[in-house]
């Protein structure tokens, strides 16, 4: 049954396509009357709810199962994008980016935490990062060949990419609600006040292994800057092809080549957490992200490696930092996950704003910022690294297995 339970939820993750309007979304946004400033404010909408939700979403995922928040995830996910159809003005965009952080906030860390106990059932925890990322991979690689067309399809109808997310969300709910619910303690809790205390004892619990282990608030602190940086230079990407002259009937294409890239990376992302230099590893991609948006401010315009360097770290990042992290955690993994994603928000919900005002007057401005952020932030995180001697105590230790 448990390998039974693994073949499932790959299914989940195969056929439950997320990202197949991102490619147009910005645009869309435009089309029906949107400003840049006001787009930018929904994504920080998002993020709010994000904060405000991510603890107690992944509180709900230690107690309930994580199979309870995926559903709830997803159905928020479908629900948006129904919202996006019909109501195609500003206060149904302001609701669909509440459903969205929702999503965000029920699928963070649900997902993982998931395969690793369905991994962990099946005698086979040992191939966490390899399946992790295969999974990760294969999906990319249908979202790809998704959304070559999408491009095609908005110019027929700009609500089809919006009718295709809905569908494969109905696809993935319908595979969640067959799973079997996994819990990392076998003890259901139903009676009302013994489950208020368990909800209280595990944010005890969360928050005390975090202030116990220096090298996982350094790898959440990173985490925030990494998401910012990832988050905010994509978000330009649209409005980028825009400006220098590509149609939208294309952005598919351009999508398409940067999914595959992803998953060319994540399906290999493994072989980076074999190495022992992971703090090494985590400050080369740092910069290397970094230095992006100074090549595209300062005359690189759309040198395809250029545009491409972000989507590689995004197929290596998440697996390597969630292997390092759940190498650490004892229990409650899924509410230490949320409380990694809870600091991931904050600098998004500060700066996204104000990313938004500075793009209405200059995308080459906005660009320096990120590259001065990536400076100060490795100089920082090269600090605490230093002064704690990280190096002594990683939680990588000199084993060979992977999670």
């Amino acid at each position: 049954m448990s390998k039974i339970t693994v073949r499932r939820f790959s299914l989940y993750k195969i056929l439950f396509i997320s990202m197949i309007t991102d490619p147009i979304f910005i645009i869309y946004a435009q089309d029906v009357g949107l400003g840049i400033e006001q787009i930018f404010m929904l994504l920080s909408v998002q993020k709010i709810v994000a904060l405000l939700f991510e603890i107690p979403t992944g509180m709900l995922a230690d107690v309930q199962g994580p199979k309870y928040s995926l559903i709830y995830g997803v159905g928020s996910f479908a629900l948006a994008n129904v919202i996006y159809i019909i109501f195609s003005n500003q206060a149904g965009f302001i609701v669909a980016s509440v459903l969205i952080g929702l999503y965000k906030n029920f699928i963070s860390g649900a997902e993982t935490s998931y395969l690793y106990l369905a991994l962990k059932e099946s005698k086979q925890v040992e191939e966490f990062s390899r399946i992790n990322g295969f999974l990760n991979s294969l999906n990319l690689i249908i979202t790809a060949v998704v959304t070559v067309g999408v491009g095609y399809i908005y110019h027929l109808n700009r609500i089809l990419p919006f009718i295709l997310a809905v569908l494969s969300s109905v696809t993935g709910l319908i595979i969640l609600l067959n799973l079997k619910n996994l819990m990392e303690e076998n003890n259901q809790i139903k009676d009302v006040r013994r489950q208020y205390q368990k909800y209280l004892m595990t944010i005890k619990e969360g928050f005390s292994e975090i202030g116990s282990k220096k090298s996982l608030k350094w790898f959440i602190s990173y985490s925030s800057i990494m998401s910012f940086m990832l988050v905010g230079l994509l978000s330009t990407y649209q409005i980028y092809f825009k400006d220098i002259g590509i149609d939208v009937k294309y952005f598919g294409w351009l999508y398409a080549v940067f999914y595959l890239t992803s998953s060319l990376f994540s399906k290999y992302a493994y072989l980076f957490s074999k190495k022992n230099n992971q703090y090494l590893i985590c400050f080369a991609m740092l910069i290397i992200l970094g230095f992006i948006p100074l090549s595209m401010a300062t005359g690189l315009k759309m040198l395809l490696v250029v545009v491409l360097i972000p989507r590689a770290i995004i197929g290596v990042y998440p697996t390597i930092i969630h292997q390092f992290i759940n190498k650490e955690i004892n229990k409650n993994r899924a509410t230490i996950l949320s409380f990694r994603s809870f600091s991931m928000q904050v600098p998004q919900i500060l700066l996204l704003p104000l990313v938004g005002k500075l793009l209405g007057s200059s995308l080459d401005l906005v660009y320096y910022i990120y590259f001065a952020l990536m400076i100060s932030s490795s100089i920082a995180l090269y600090g605490y690294y230093k002064m704690n001697n990280l190096k002594e105590c990683s939680i990588i230790k000199n084993e060979s297995v992977l999670l």
